[in-house]
């Protein structure tokens, strides 16, 4: 089978994949949501309401400590500079989640995140706060079928990106990397097409691949960053390639070689890569998510922010103003 190269493959027909989910019917209880044959998907706006007043406590949470409070993971960063890329990016999922809701008000979740006395904690509280409800939402939301209103086909995705996001700003905030995955098995899935499973698979190979050509011109310490970050890739490529396996697919193998973006002269180059590297594997795991339930949408779910850990990493030692993006994947 002929899979496109993610360096090749458009955008466009990437997120196309977000919107077919097969095998959608019957009653999804879990969700008070039912899907019939020829009527257009009725989603809760509960999630919705309760993501975006959790954002809006997190945000306010945020501006009225003093930004000085703030200290971020990498040396010469401003507090100034991480609050800025915080606000940015909550602002930019209200925005996303207003547009999903019309008129209807966010509601504030009964039981928020207790605030220390310690302002940099609370800050830290509520971000993680956040990104716990947008794991569990995301996790528990329905699958999309391609006949629902068009402003949920990709609510999955999104309530993921979002999760990711949080975990970068943890990263801003020198709480290191989320927890680490129980593992990256991804057991076979019928709903989940077979293109999209080999597009994610070329896309790890030809990570790894990049990798290796750039950590030569990395120093030591970002070295071990690159390697640690080669392992992970591997484990989830052998993750997809059972998956198409598990389906009777034969799986995309890797090529000889690919065409990098660019040509790597020097550590900043090395990372510019990298980092081009992490945003398009992510991509490909977002296309995943709406695609996938339980189990398997939360391994899903831990790649996207992995990759987007990574990125913004590799962004924080290229000295970027803002290395957190506010939708990882899209």
């Amino acid at each position: 089978m002929s899979v496109p190269s993610p360096y090749s493959i458009s955008r466009r027909d990437l997120l196309g994949a977000i919107a077919v989910a097969a095998g959608v019917g019957g009653v999804l209880g879990s969700t008070g949501c039912s899907v019939f044959r020829g009527k257009r998907l009725k989603l809760s706006v509960a999630p919705f309401q309760e993501l975006g007043g959790a954002v809006t406590v997190a945000l306010q949470t945020l501006t009225s400590v003093p930004e000085a409070a703030l200290s971020g993971a990498r040396l010469g960063d401003s507090s100034a500079a991480i609050a800025q890329n915080l606000k940015t990016n909550h602002e930019a999922h209200l925005s996303a989640l207003r547009k999903r809701l019309g008129s209807v008000a966010f509601v504030t979740p009964s039981e928020p995140a207790p605030v220390s006395d310690d302002a940099r904690a609370a800050v830290i509280e509520r971000q993680r706060w956040v990104g716990e409800i947008a794991a569990r939402r995301c996790v528990d939301l329905p699958l999309i079928d391609a006949g629902a209103d068009s402003r949920l086909v990709d609510s999955v995705a999104l309530f993921g990106s979002i999760v990711a996001c949080q975990a970068t700003h943890l990263v801003l905030l020198g709480e290191g990397n989320p927890k680490p995955s129980a593992g990256w098995g991804l057991p076979g899935d019928s709903r989940v097409q077979i293109s999209t499973l080999q597009a994610a698979l070329s896309s790890e190979h030809a990570t790894i691949y990049g990798y290796g050509a750039l950590g030569a011109h990395l120093p030591d310490q970002q070295r071990d960053q690159a390697l640690a970050a080669i392992t992970t890739h591997r484990d989830r490529r052998d993750s997809l390639a059972a998956a198409v396996t598990a389906q009777g697919h034969t799986a995309v193998s890797a090529e000889s070689s690919y065409e990098l973006p660019h040509v790597i002269h020097d550590e900043r180059e090395a990372r510019e890569l990298a980092i081009r590297l992490e945003d398009s594997c992510g991509t490909y795991w977002r296309a995943l998510l709406n695609q996938t339930t339980g189990g398997n949408r939360s391994v899903a779910l831990a790649a996207l922010t992995d990759c987007a850990v990574q990125a913004t990493r590799w962004r924080s030692r290229s000295g970027e103003r803002l290395p957190a993006v506010a939708f990882p994947g899209r």
